[in-house]
């Protein structure tokens, strides 16, 4: 008992997936409890199915990935009639298929539980009678809360593993509009200058001022404010080409990264900026409410060789000051796209 133990406490420590447990445990219950197969059920994605997931089998014959209607199964019937441990089970299950043909005569089934549900079923067969010895009953048992608790942590791993990615991911992104934050955007950058110089492919980057924002939030209120950003972003992010990039850096500035060709980079600037900036000029129905943008301010630079983050951005922060200016010195007039429905 005392070697067995160890074996179990060995298999469980060193066991970093779920089939490095199961099957030494698999081969560990045959041979604890004299049956000739014992395998591991789950659920099949057919509804009403069960499958055979894992098996270890010396001389019945079942196959891994094996489907049998749950309803057909020796482990259901065991279950419905609380008899987990069957000798000479071809004769009081002889109407189930697999127990007709595999010739089944003794039989042992213990559920694998997780959290309470049944995750899964443990069994062990045999074509001859197998007496019912402390081993035959205490091995199964054993080893199916052994896998129920393994699959247990697993599950635990994988929520806290899809926990910190949802974390990163919030880390990374605006809370407001969804859209990438500062830390992301100039993460993305520095990638994007690397490539260009690598590549030697041009990168049209911009800044994006919505000059309109406070006296929206001084007119309306804050929520409205925010029912705002959210609508000119979602607009802006409509505006542009998949491969492009939209950040929020500020409370009213956006950010753009777009590559270009090279040979076309001066020409698809002027279209960028141009085109932004007439998409910033439009009107939302923000639930009822009526808010008209009188555009942005869109300062937009080529990155060149040997650029910083640093060094781009701040020539797209100057561009961005000096369509500021200009704006000041002419009357804006509104999209000719008409209002634009917001959230």
């Amino acid at each position: 008992m005392g070697q067995r133990l160890a074996h179990l406490a060995e298999l469980v420590s060193g066991a970093r997936t779920g089939e490095d447990l199961v099957r030494p445990l698999l081969r560990l219950m045959v041979h604890s409890t004299g049956m000739q197969a014992a395998l591991l059920t789950e659920p099949d994605e057919s509804p009403g199915m069960q499958r055979v997931a894992y098996v270890h089998d010396e001389g019945i014959g079942i196959a891994e990935g094996l489907c049998i209607p749950w309803t057909d199964t020796l482990c259901k019937r065991a279950f419905d009639e609380g008899r987990l441990y069957v000798q000479c089970a071809g004769t009081p299950f002889a109407d189930l298929w697999i127990a007709r043909e595999y010739k089944i005569r003794t039989f042992v089934s213990v559920p694998v539980r997780v959290d309470g549900q049944v995750l899964g079923t443990l069994c062990g067969l045999s074509q001859h009678e197998v007496a019912k010895t402390t081993n035959a009953v205490w091995a199964p048992d054993v080893i199916a809360r052994l896998i129920g608790e393994f699959a247990a942590r697993e599950s635990l791993l994988r929520d806290y593993e899809n926990t910190q990615q949802q974390l990163a991911t919030l880390v990374r992104k605006d809370p407001l509009t969804r859209l990438p934050n500062r830390e992301y955007v100039r993460e993305t950058l520095e990638r994007m200058l690397a490539w260009t110089r690598r590549d030697g492919m041009g990168l049209l980057v911009g800044f994006i001022d919505l000059d309109d924002f406070k006296s929206v939030n001084d007119r309306h209120g804050g929520q409205v404010g925010e029912r705002f950003l959210v609508a000119m972003a979602e607009r802006l992010r409509a505006s542009l080409r998949s491969a492009d990039l939209l950040g929020r850096v500020g409370d009213d500035q956006f950010i753009v990264i777009a590559p270009v060709l090279t040979g076309d980079a001066r020409r698809s600037e002027e279209v960028l900026r141009s085109w932004l900036t007439r998409r910033s000029v439009t009107a939302f129905d923000l639930d009822g409410v009526q808010v008209k943008s009188e555009g942005a301010s869109v300062g937009l630079v080529q990155a060149q060789p040997g650029d910083s983050v640093e060094a781009v951005l701040a020539r797209a922060d100057a561009a961005r000051d000096a369509a500021r200016r200009a704006r000041r010195e002419r009357p804006q007039m509104l999209d000719a796209g008409g209002a634009a429905s917001g959230h």
